[in-house]
C-alpha cells in the first residue's frame, strides 16, 4: 500500500476555495492531510468545508493585506498543531490594457494580490515553519506567462514574473531553515478565473476547456488536477532535494511546441 502524501502535514491554500486552489485542498484532505483554506470566497469556502469534514477550516483572507495572512497561519497552527505547506496561489485575472494604456491603480490592484499576496505567504508561513524546527514546503502559483513574453497579460505577466524571481530569491535562503521553495506554471487551465477573463462569465468554463484542448500538444485539455498533482509533488517528500525551481503544468507548449505534420 502505497503511503498518503499528507499524512499528518497541514497545508495552508490561498485562493483555496475555487479552481486550481479547491483542487489542491481536495488533493491535501485525500491524501491524509489538514488544509487551510484562505480565501475571499466566503460561500464557496464554507461549503468546501462541509463537503471535506473537520481536516479542513475556512478563514475569510485577502492575500493583500498582512494581518489577514498572518491570521490564516495562525489558524493553521491553532486548529491543527503546525504548518508544514504553504500554497501561494491566489490570484485574479486583471484587465489587459495596451502598454501604451497601462493605470497605475490597474498595476497596483493586480501586483497586490499576485506578488505581495506570495510575498507576505511566504513571509509568515516560512517563519510559523521556522518555529516550529521541522522545514516545510512552499509551492507558488507562477505562470507560463512568467517563462515567455506574450503568453498573458502585461500586468499579469509582470507579476508572475516576479513571482518566479522571489521563488527563487527566497529559496536560496530558507534552505538553512529545511525549507523548500519552488513554483509552477500552468498554462491554460478551465477554471472560474480564466472563464472571467475570458468571457466575463465565470461559468464559462466548459467554453474555455474546449477551446485548450483544441490547441494541446496532448491529445487531451488540461484540468485543475493537473496542478494540483504537480503542487503536491514540490510539497511532498518525492521532490526533498529540489528547491528554487518551477515547473510548467502547460502539455509543453512553452518549450516543445508542437510541429506541423510533414507532407
Amino acid at each position: 500500500m502505497v503511503a498518503a502524501r499528507f499524512d499528518g502535514r497541514v497545508a495552508l491554500v490561498t485562493g483555496g476555495a475555487s479552481g486550481i486552489g479547491e483542487a489542491i485542498v481536495r488533493l491535501v484532505v485525500g491524501e491524509g492531510g489538514a488544509a487551510v483554506i484562505a480565501d475571499l470566497q466566503v460561500d464557496l469556502g464554507h461549503s468546501l468545508v462541509e463537503v471535506l469534514g473537520d481536516r479542513v477550516v475556512f478563514v475569510r483572507t485577502d492575500v493583500s493585506q498582512e494581518q489577514d495572512v498572518a491570521s490564516a497561519v495562525a489558524a493553521a497552527v491553532d486548529t491543527f498543531g503546525g504548518l508544514d505547506v504553504v500554497c501561494n496561489n491566489a490570484g485574479l485575472p486583471g484587465p489587459d490594457p495596451s502598454i501604451l494604456d497601462v493605470e497605475v491603480s490597474q498595476f497596483h490592484a493586480l501586483v497586490d494580490v499576485l506578488l505581495l499576496g506570495v510575498l507576505l505567504g511566504t513571509k509568515h508561513g516560512a517563519r510559523a515553519m521556522v518555529a516550529s524546527g521541522r522545514g516545510g514546503a512552499i509551492v507558488n502559483t507562477a505562470s507560463t506567462a512568467a517563462l515567455s513574453g506574450g503568453q498573458g497579460p502585461h500586468l499579469y505577466t509582470t507579476a508572475k514574473h516576479a513571482v518566479v524571481g522571489l521563488t527563487r530569491s527566497s529559496a536560496s535562503e530558507l534552505g538553512r531553515y529545511g525549507i523548500r521553495v519552488n513554483a509552477v506554471a500552468p498554462s491554460g487551465i478551465p477554471t472560474p478565473m480564466a472563464a472571467t477573463f475570458k468571457y466575463g462569465d465565470p461559468g464559462r468554463v466548459s467554453e474555455v476547456a474546449s477551446s485548450i484542448a483544441e490547441r494541446s500538444p496532448l491529445p487531451r485539455g488540461s484540468s485543475a488536477q493537473d496542478v494540483a498533482e504537480a503542487v503536491a509533488y514540490l510539497a511532498s517528500d518525492a521532490s526533498g532535494y529540489i528547491t528554487g525551481q518551477v515547473l510548467s503544468v502547460d502539455a509543453g507548449k512553452i518549450h516543445a511546441p508542437p510541429r506541423t505534420p510533414a507532407g
